[in-house]
């Protein structure tokens, strides 16, 4: 929903958590944040901003909004300044995880070990301890970005990452997010959601593969409804990852009336929700993997990006 809000600042720092620059002529901002995925940052300001000689003089920036944070990847001048940005843990996709045998332990652990190895040259780089989470056997045949290993390893037990840029302690701060299930039936009908919807399909479902020369991977289903799908991995252990992705799609969306980002619900957690369209009236909990939040004109807009509560995306 729409929120009252004041002007709008953005303040910038280098790499070394100084403040560079405090802007408050900011036309509009729109972020969306993840729960384990990139997020992205888009600014429009007046060509008049003194950001307009910042940016273009300096590689390594972040920018801070409220309590969200990117890091500024890319500008674009003409009639205005715009401004685009990708949250901290971009910068997992700067790191790659080497090939490994066979590994069981718990998800928290194996991840967390992953992140350490990676950033053991930045001095003020921090790994803080796990959530409590189940064993996963992972094992990686291929180089892969440190963001993918992440990413794809919490996904299977429903946790989430975040990379801080923690400017008073001045440290990277890498983590491991879980949700928690909110007790509140979100409906038109109990006045805190409008503009439900709901979006089904079967596109990419397939309950059985191929991967690596000849490896094959079964499922449950026969005849007409046995779907294959060509897997890229190598090894049956990636596979069996890669072919739990491919499942149907049933998407939720809302906006929330008086219930706000970061004082009601955060990134991960679970929600009951009860859309009513015509003769259908389906009642499900799903799992919060994202936020939209745009602010313009002394107004903020969020708009909730659900997902199953058995996954992250």
């Amino acid at each position: 929903m729409f929120f009252g809000g004041g002007n709008i600042m953005l303040l910038i720092y280098n790499f070394d958590f100084e403040l560079i620059f405090l802007e408050t002529k900011v036309k509009s901002t729109s972020w969306t944040v993840y729960y384990n995925q990139i997020g992205t940052f888009e600014a429009h300001l007046p060509i008049s901003s003194h950001l307009t000689k910042i940016v273009a003089d300096n590689k390594y920036l972040i920018v801070r909004e409220d309590d969200k944070k990117a890091v500024l990847t890319g500008y674009e001048i003409d009639n205005e300044l715009i401004l685009y940005g990708r949250t901290p843990n971009w910068l997992l996709e700067k790191r790659v995880a080497p090939k490994t045998e066979s590994v069981t332990d718990k998800a928290g652990i194996i991840v967390n070990n992953i992140v350490t190895q990676a950033f053991s040259d930045v001095s003020n780089f921090e790994v803080l301890a796990p959530p409590q989470s189940t064993d996963i056997t992972i094992e990686r045949s291929v180089y892969k970005t440190v963001y993918n290993a992440v990413s794809e390893y919490l996904s299977t037990c429903n946790l989430g990452h975040s990379l801080d840029f923690d400017i008073k302690n001045r440290k990277w701060i890498f983590s491991i997010t879980k949700g928690i299930e909110i007790p509140l039936l979100i409906s038109e009908s109990n006045k805190n959601a409008y503009d439900t919807a709901i979006r089904y399909d079967i596109l990419d479902l397939a309950d059985c593969g191929y991967y690596g020369e000849d490896g094959y991977l079964s499922g449950e289903n026969s005849g007409i409804y046995r779907w294959e799908a060509v897997l890229p991995e190598q090894t049956e252990t990636e596979a069996e990852l890669s072919l739990k992705e491919k499942k149907e799609n049933s998407e939720y969306s809302l906006k929330l009336r008086n219930f706000k980002f970061g004082k009601d619900y955060n990134l991960g957690d679970i929600l009951r929700i009860q859309i009513t369209k015509g003769s259908l009236r389906t009642t499900e909990k799903k799992r919060i993997s994202g936020v939209q939040i745009v602010k313009k004109g002394g107004f903020s807009e969020e708009i909730p990006i659900f997902c199953e509560i058995g996954g992250t995306a």
